[in-house]
């Protein structure tokens, strides 16, 4: 039986990231795998996915203290094979990410084990020698989107590089056939400093039932005011609630990338808030790329248009 370690950013308390994770074990069932999972949160993880689970990689002070290490350690050179799967590992619009990546990923190459990076996504990298050290000593390398593939091209990235499907997307589908208008948020730099009264004006315009979804803590307060402006449902998504909860959506406004994955999974028309490339790219990558709105300042009439746009474009309506 194949041992295979699969790094991420799992157990941090991010409905997206434990979506992608469930999405990829969906996608690998079949095979003759023993698998264990690397996690901020071991316990959690083994319990929400029902797969043995060991503590990350230490990246800081905090988890360095854990004296976790070893054992981590010993994972990684019992393994025959690091899958190495998420959202966006490798990018330079969260400024930590890159470095998190690297240290994850780094005892696996001084090892020299079998490293597949597993239908991740790729943003901005102003880090190219790193990220192109790192993924010249990966053995397969598969991304979401063709964007991703072009940021690695361009960076003199030598291995072959395939465009699979997010994880997520393998997933099982429902057809949303619900009345209310899902949103999800998530606080930003350079977000529109009126954002909250200006989508206030335009959630109530709409007339329709809203309900706020949070896909992590980082979301709740931004969520938890619209939801009070707007006297609408406020729910914590999570793994047992997703799917009754997008069933019952109708349209969807979505600054969560997963959110819009699940969107167009459930045939739901969405709009997307691109506050990081992924989500232009996701929308490009299904050919709704005219349903993307920016964050910096946000025009009422234009959102109104969007949303009339898209409630009468029978190409995305399923």
């Amino acid at each position: 039986m194949t041992k295979v370690l699969i790094l991420g950013n799992y157990g941090a308390k991010n409905f997206g990231d434990e979506l992608v994770l469930r999405g990829i074990l969906k996608i690998i069932e079949d095979k003759n795998y023993d698998i264990r999972v690397l996690s901020s949160d071991p316990q959690e993880t083994a319990a929400l996915h029902n797969v043995k689970s060991g503590w990350v990689f230490p990246t800081g002070l905090r988890s360095l203290l854990r004296l976790s290490i070893f054992q981590t350690l010993k994972y990684y050179w019992e393994t025959d094979e690091v899958l190495f799967g998420g959202g966006t590992l490798f990018t330079d619009e969260e400024s930590k990410t890159i470095w998190i990546s690297g240290l994850q990923i780094l005892p696996a190459i001084l090892m020299r084990k079998k490293i597949v990076c597993f239908r991740q996504g790729v943003g901005q990298i102003k880090h190219k020698r790193i990220v192109k050290w790192i993924f010249d000593r990966l053995s397969e390398i598969t991304v979401r989107d063709h964007a991703s593939q072009d940021e690695l091209l361009k960076i003199g990235v030598s291995k072959t590089i395939k465009v699979e499907n997010d994880p997520v997307f393998s997933l099982p589908k429902k057809q949303a056939d619900g009345d209310e208008l899902l949103v999800s948020l998530r606080d930003w730099p350079g977000l529109d400093p009126d954002f909250e009264q200006k989508f206030t004006q335009f959630l109530e315009w709409t007339g329709m039932p809203v309900h706020v979804m949070v896909f992590g803590a980082e979301d709740f307060r931004l969520s938890s005011r619209i939801a009070k402006r707007t006297n609408a449902k406020l729910t914590r998504v999570t793994m047992k609630n997703y799917e009754e909860i997008f069933v019952s959506g109708k349209i969807a406004l979505n600054f969560r990338l997963h959110a819009s994955v699940l969107s167009i999974m459930f045939g739901m028309p969405c709009i997307g808030f691109a506050y990081e490339d992924k989500i232009r790219n996701l929308f490009e990558e299904n050919q709704l790329e005219k349903y993307i709105m920016g964050i910096e300042n946000i025009e009422v009439a234009k959102l109104k248009k969007l949303f009339e746009d898209l409630t009468k474009d029978a190409s995305v309506l399923g």
